[in-house]
Order: structure tokens, then sequence, then C-alpha cells
């Protein structure tokens, strides 16, 4: 019994020392296409970097991812492919061309489940990130590459098929980067003193911003916009163009954003201003559903053929609703004479045109309904710089020149406070008169108090008898005059 649980105890750890163990994710990969979900994570599988990929594709044949070197585009030249069925999942082997990959000498993938519901198959595989094997791409955490993913109908292993145009896509993308959090070494011996400052508020200028999404998945980091988007006004609703100025490594660099309702193709172009008539002397680029590409200048009303140097990137294609977007930029400076240098405020002639056919196969002139051109002026990016430190100093200096008259507006603003002092100012100009009349109001209140003090008056004539009996009715009381006496006059002496 105990050796038969030793055993399985060994093959418990095995098993669980093979599995893969998640350190951060999962992380999205924006396909734009609703039937092909691309999820990944990064983590280790015994102690070794791996990354684990979660693919649901909405199909009843196979599903498909592959990677290659970022800035590289068509067919399948050197993509890493990994490919997979509702019965397997396998490591493929690099191809060329449009021919599907064969099976791998060493299959360095490894399933995990493989479910198929409703019509979707979803697989959830990983792989080392390094997997010491010559014919796989080595990836890292942090690393711009090219992604590549694809459905389509047969099995992994025969009878699959190519698949259509809306079957397929292709970006650069950069694979996000496990934050790491430090873990304290030791205990602190000593307690803070003071609470440490608050970390400056970040700078972040108006006129600048990262082309970039957050650590919620992959994004291009490619290059950076500086200012933009500006419209190019086409006087037709169905070719919507806008443009904005940014840099690619450093380098300054356009990027156009491109809306053609049409179910063929979309194109634009530059040349020297002042110019019309035909495709003389137009740097174009076109693009289809599937692709963008950088055309070689052509004459008179002949469609013109890719460049020898595609100097053109794709960041992104959707085609909804029968509205194709392609998203794409170039340098303002290709370094290549078959492509016209721009700049920002250049003045150019602007020519566009949609239609039925594809780029690169059977594309036919457009109606006059369905092109146009005009001199315009590309935007000068006129940035504001910013402060980037506080002034450290008061400003010293005083007017240079001291005022020469007394202000002669007077204030147009009521007082909010109640003076606290009193004005010791006395009035300027003396009354230059005695009043003349005498004041005719009398008093019209009746006094409150009763006098405090006997009169010391005496009556101004002495009595000349004496009262020679007692009066049988009291005293009267005594009259006191407090003012008068007053003459009537009557008129008779």
């Amino acid at each position: 019994m105990q050796q038969l649980f030793a055993v399985a105890l060994l093959l418990q750890l095995a098993t669980s020392a093979s599995q893969f163990v998640s350190q951060c994710g999962p992380y999205d990969i924006t396909t734009g296409n609703a039937n092909m979900v691309v999820k990944y994570e990064f983590g280790q599988v015994a102690g070794n970097d791996a990354i684990q990929f979660t693919v649901d594709a909405t199909t009843a044949g196979y599903g498909a991812i592959g990677f290659r070197p970022a800035g590289t585009s068509g067919g399948m030249s050197n993509i890493d492919p990994i490919a997979f069925d509702d019965t397997k999942i396998s490591d493929r082997a690099k191809t060329a061309g449009f021919a599907p990959p064969g099976t791998e000498a060493s299959d360095d993938v490894t399933q995990v489940t493989l479910t198929n519901a409703g019509g979707k198959i979803s697989a959830v595989f990983y792989r080392l990130l390094n997997t010491g094997d010559a014919a796989d791409m080595t990836l890292s955490q942090g690393m711009m590459l090219n992604f590549v993913w694809a459905f389509g109908n047969g099995k992994v292993d025969g009878g699959w098929s190519n698949h259509s145009p809306s079957q397929r896509g292709q970006g650069d993308i950069t694979f996000n980067t496990c934050p790491v959090t430090a873990v304290p070494t030791a205990v602190p011996t000593a307690v803070p003193t003071a609470a440490p400052a608050p970390p400056a508020a970040p700078f972040t200028s108006a006129n600048s911003r990262p082309r970039s999404a957050t650590c919620s998945g992959i994004h291009f980091v490619l290059r950076t916009i500086s200012c933009g988007p500006f419209p190019i006004t086409t006087g037709n609703a169905n070719m919507v163009i806008n443009y904005e100025f940014g840099t690619v490594n450093a380098a300054d660099a356009i990027q156009f954003t491109v809306s053609a309702t049409s179910t063929g193709y979309g194109a634009i172009g530059f040349r020297a201003a002042g110019m019309m008539g035909g495709m003389t002397n137009i740097d174009p680029i076109a693009f289809d559903a599937d692709q963008v590409l950088d055309m070689a200048q052509t004459t008179g009303m002949t469609p013109p053929t890719p460049d020898v140097s595609n100097d053109v990137t794709k960041v992104s294609i959707t085609n909804t609703g029968g509205v194709i977007t392609a998203v794409f930029y170039r340098l303002l400076n290709t370094g290549d004479a078959a492509d016209m240098a721009l700049s920002k405020g250049l003045m150019l002639n602007f020519v566009w045109s949609f239609g039925n056919g594809k780029v690169d196969n059977g594309w036919v002139n457009h109606t006059p309904t369905q092109r146009g051109q005009a001199d315009i002026t590309l935007d000068a990016c006129v940035v504001t710089a910013v402060p980037t430190a506080v002034p450290t100093a008061v400003p010293t200096n005083t007017p240079g020149v001291p005022p020469t008259a007394v202000p002669t507006n007077v204030p147009t603003a009521v007082p909010t406070a109640v003076p606290t002092a009193v004005p010791t100012n006395t009035p300027g100009v003396p009354p230059t008169a005695v009043p003349t009349a005498v004041p005719t109001n009398i008093p019209t209140a009746v006094p409150t108090a009763v006098p405090t003090a006997v009169p010391t008056n005496t009556p101004g004539v002495p009595p000349t008898a004496v009262p020679t009996a007692v009066p049988g009715v009291p005293p009267v009381a005594a009259f006191t005059s407090s003012c008068g006496p007053f003459p009537i006059t009557t008129g008779n002496a």
C-alpha cells in the first residue's frame, strides 16, 4: 500500500510540475473580427518562462495563430504557426507563399483544453518562450512582433483549405510585460520621523500622447502622435480622410485613417501642388479589405502597381457595413526616391479614389464620382511648449516709468466693509451767514420725568396784605410758569 501511495504521489508531482502557472494576464490581442478572439498570459512551466494562449474560433474547420519579426507582411513567409481543429492542437512548421504549413518535427506546444460547442472551437495551449528548437521563434515579455491569425474549413492534418480574406489578419503588436512587485528582504530597524512627501503630479502635454493602450493587453507602441487628427475635405461622404503627425522610432511620420464606402479598394496619393489630370506623378497608397500597399508612380489612367520598396505600414483594417477603414503610416521622408517627401505645413496636390476590385488583382477604373483632387496645405503642427518647472523667485522689477497723472476714474464698486476710523477733516468752507428766522416748530413730545429741584425764584412783587381768613376751600395748586408771558394783540387799548 505504501509503495502504491508513493508512486501516486510521484505521478501527481510530475503532473503538477508540467502545468502552466500564470503570473500575469490574460491580455487581449485585438483581431478586429468577432469570429476570432485571442488572449494570452505569461507564466511558468516547471520553472521555465512560458506563454499560454486561449483562442476561440467560430468555425467548423480549423484555427491558427503565428508569429514572425515585426514589420513583416504578406503570405506565410517566416511565420512560426500553431494550428488546431476540434480534435488536436499542433505545432506547425514554417512555410512560404500561401501553402498550408506541415507538421513540425518537434511539437513544442502543449494542449490544456479543447472544446467544440455552438459552432465555436475553443483551444487553450502553451509553449515555452524559448523552446530551444531553431524552428520556433523565441518569444519574450515586452517583445514587438508581427502577429498572424486565420481560420477556415478542413482539418489541420488533412484537407484544410485557404481561408477567405475576411478569415485572416495580421498586425505588429507588443507583448505586455508582467508587473514586478519588490518584496522587502529585511525588517525596517527605524521608525520614519516624517511623512514622505507626496509624489509630484505627472506632466501631461495636451499636444502629445503615446499611441498605445493601457496594460490591458496587446497595444501598438511603434509610433507617437504629436498633433492631429486633421480632416481632409473630399466633398464625398463615401470617402472620409484624417491624418496626424507623429514619430516612428524618433523619425517624423504621418498616419492616415481612411474610410471608403466600397466593396473593392480605396486609394490616396500626393504630388506637387498645382498639378492635375490623370495619374501623372502621383505617389499613391492603396488598400482593400485585406491589405495596404505602397504603390509605384504611373502615368495616364493606368492603375499603379506595388512599389519595389513598401514604405507604408498597416496599423489596422476593418470591413464593417460596407465601409473599409484602413489605418496606416509612413515616414515623412522614407529615403525612397519613388516616394514624395512630405513635411508639416507642406502645400501639395492631394488625390483620392475608390472603386471595385482588389488592389493587386483586377481593380478597375473608378467613376467620376469616385475620385477627387485638390491642393491642400498640411497642418504645421505647432506645439506650444509648456513650462516644466515652477519659478523659484519673485519678480523684483518695479515699473520703469512712474505715473505722471492722478487717476481720474471714480471707483464703480460699492464698499463691502464698514469704515473703522472717524473722519478727521472739517468742512473746507465755514458758513457765511447767520440764520435770520426763528424756528416755528414747537416740541411735540411731553416731558416724561418730574423735575428734581425746587424753583429758587421768588415772586417779583411781594404781597401787600396778610390774609384775614382761613380759606374754606383748600388752595389750588400753584401755577408754575415754564415760559412767557407772551402778548395777545386785541387791537383795542
